[in-house]
C-alpha cells in the first residue's frame, strides 16, 4: 500500500504560506538576475516531490521503462545529459530525501552496516575526496555529483522499494524494463532489417536511442539474467522463452564481441554460483590479468607488439573483424590498447591520487605511445579508456581501484553465500539473477568504460542493493 502524503502537523498553515510565498520570490529573482529561468521552476519541483512520495514506487518503474528510450542530448558549454533519465534520477533523489525527512520510512542499522553499503559509501567519499586534488576541479564534482545520484535511486531507495516478502516488488521492477526493452529492441532490428542486418550500419541503426552497438548489447546481455529470472515462476512461460531467444538475436546482430562472449559467461556464472566455485574464480581470473600486466610491462614487452599503422584498418564485415582481432589488425582493439598504454603511463605518474575523477580525456594524448596510435586515435567523439578497472586507477588513484574491485568482487561473493541460505525458490532465483548479471557487467567493464552509462550503471547499483536486500534478510 502507497503511503499518505506526509501531513507537517508541526508548522502552522500561515507559516507554510509565507514560507512558499518567500521561496517563490526568491526563485523569481534569482532566476531574473542570472537569466537561470529554470530557477524559478524550483518551488513547484518542492511541491512535486512532495506529492511524489506518495507514489514514489510509480515513478521508480516509469523510470525504468523509460530507460531503454533514453537519448544522449548535447547543451550549449559543452554539457549533455540523458533524457529522460537523467532528470527522473534527480527526481528519484530528491523523493528519497523527502523521505528521509518524513522520519516514517528510516534507514534501518541493518542497511547503513551492510558490507555492500559501506563500500558503496565508501566508494562515493572517495570520489569526492579525490576531487579535491584534481587537475580540473570542475570536470571531477560533476562527475562526483553524477555518481551522486545513480548512488542514491538505484542503491539507497532500492532499500524503500524492494520488500523481501513480496515477490512482486522485484518481478515488476524488471518486468516494466522488459516492455521497454521490448519495443527498443524492435526499433532497432527492423531498422538493421532495412540494411540486411549490415555490420557497418549497426552504429546507425541502433541510433539515437542508443550510443552505439556497444552500449546497445552491453544493456541487453547485462538485463539478460534478469530476463530469465522473468521466466521462472511465469505462467507465460513461453513468452518470455521466445523474447530470451529474440534477445540472444539480437545480440547477435550487435556484432559485440563482448557481449556475445557475456551469453557464455553468464550461463558458466550460473553453475560457478551453484556449485560454491566463485572464491576460486576471481582468484584465477585475477591471477590471469596480473600475470598478463607484470609480462608486458617486463622490459617494456608491450612494445613487441604495437600494430603497423597501415594494416590496422576498420573492417566492414564482422568474419573479417574477428580474424583481424586476433592477428592484433583490427582498429577498435588496437586502439583500445593505444589508451591502455597511455592509461598505464597516467598511473605510474601520478599513482595515489590520479588525475581526479572524469579527468582521463582531457589529458591522455600527453601519454600516448606514438607506435599504437592509429587512424581514430584523434578521438573525436571524446571517448574514454575503454577499461572502467584502468579508468578509475588513473581517475583516482590506487585507494579508488581497489573499492572498485571491492565493488565488483565482494557482491558476487555474498550474492553465492546468499543463494545458499535462502530457502524460497523466487528468492533465490533473483539473487542468482543479479549475480550473474554483476558478473556480465565486469566482464563488460574489462574492455568498455560504461558503468557511468545509464543503460548500465542502474541495473549494476540495482543489482548490488538486491543482494544488499535478500542478503540482510537472512543475517536477521
Amino acid at each position: 500500500m502507497e503511503r499518505s502524503i506526509p501531513r507537517l502537523a508541526s508548522l502552522s498553515e500561515k507559516t507554510i504560506f509565507f514560507t512558499f510565498v518567500s521561496l517563490c520570490i526568491l526563485s523569481f529573482l534569482s532566476a531574473m538576475l542570472t537569466e537561470q529561468y529554470a530557477l524559478a521552476l524550483v518551488p513547484f519541483g518542492i511541491i512535486f516531490l512532495y506529492v511524489a512520495v506518495s507514489a514514489y514506487r510509480w515513478i521508480y518503474l516509469m523510470f525504468f521503462f523509460l530507460l531503454p528510450f533514453s537519448v544522449e542530448v548535447y547543451l550549449a558549454g559543452g554539457f549533455g545529459t540523458d533524457l529522460p533519465s537523467e532528470p527522473l534520477m534527480l527526481v528519484l533523489c530528491g523523493i528519497f530525501i523527502m523521505l528521509l525527512i518524513q522520519k516514517k520510512l528510516l534507514v534501518s542499522k541493518l542497511m547503513l552496516v551492510h558490507p555492500l553499503s559501506i563500500l558503496v559509501l565508501s566508494h562515493l567519499v572517495w570520489i569526492y575526496f579525490i576531487s579535491l586534488f584534481s587537475s580540473d576541479l570542475l570536470v571531477s564534482f560533476k562527475y562526483a555529483l553524477a555518481k551522486t545520484w545513480y548512488l542514491i535511486p538505484f542503491y539507497f531507495l532500492s532499500f524503500f522499494t524492494l520488500d523481501v516478502k513480496k515477490e512482486s516488488s522485484f518481478r515488476n521492477i524488471f518486468f516494466v524494463l522488459w516492455l521497454g526493452m521490448c519495443v527498443a529492441i524492435t526499433y532497432v532490428m527492423l531498422r538493421h532489417a532495412e540494411t540486411g542486418f549490415s555490420f557497418k550500419d549497426i552504429n546507425e541503426a541502433v541510433r539515437p536511442i542508443f550510443r552505439n552497438h556497444v552500449n546497445y548489447a552491453s544493456m541487453l546481455v547485462v538485463f539478460l539474467p534478469y530476463l530469465v529470472f522473468l521466466r521462472t515462476g511465469s505462467k507465460h512461460k513461453f513468452i518470455y522463452f521466445t523474447f530470451i531467444l529474440f534477445l540472444m538475436v539480437a545480440i547477435y546482430f550487435s556484432y559485440t564481441r563482448a557481449a556475445q562472449l557475456s551469453i557464455l559467461i553468464a550461463a558458466g556464472s550460473y553453475f560457478v554460483i551453484r556449485f560454491r566455485l566463485s572464491i576460486y574464480a576471481l582468484l584465477l581470473a585475477s591471477m590471469f590479468m596480473v600475470s598478463l600486466v607484470l609480462y608486458l610491462v617486463h622490459e617494456n614487452k608491450y612494445l613487441d607488439y604495437a600494430p603497423n599503422y597501415e594494416s590496422t584498418v576498420a573492417h566492414y564485415k564482422f568474419d573479417n573483424l574477428i580474424e583481424a582481432t586476433y592477428k592484433l589488425e583490427d582498429i577498435s582493439t588496437m586502439e583500445r590498447v593505444h589508451r591502455w598504454v597511455a592509461g598505464f603511463t597516467m598511473v605510474s605518474e601520478k599513482p595515489l591520487v590520479g588525475f581526479g575523477p572524469g579527468c582521463f580525456y582531457p589529458f591522455y594524448k600527453n601519454h600516448t605511445v606514438s607506435s599504437f596510435k592509429t587512424y581514430v586515435s584523434d578521438n573525436p567523439e571524446k571517448s574514454g579508456i575503454h577499461n572502467n578497472f584502468l579508468m578509475v586507477f588513473v581517475e583516482q588513484g590506487v585507494v579508488g581501484f581497489i573499492l572498485m574491485l571491492l565493488l565488483c568482487f565482494v557482491p558476487i561473493m555474498i550474492g553465492e553465500r546468499t543463494y545458499h541460505k535462502l530457502v524460497v525458490p523466487w528468492q533465490k532465483n533473483i539473487v542468482m539473477a543479479a549475480t550473474v548479471s554483476i558478473i556480465v557487467t565486469v566482464c563488460v567493464l574489462l574492455i568498455n568504460d560504461l558503468l557511468e552509462a545509464d543503460k548500465v550503471g542502474p541495473l549494476f547499483f540495482l543489482s548490488l542493493s538486491i543482494i544488499a536486500v535478500l542478503h540482510s534478510s537472512v543475517r536477521k
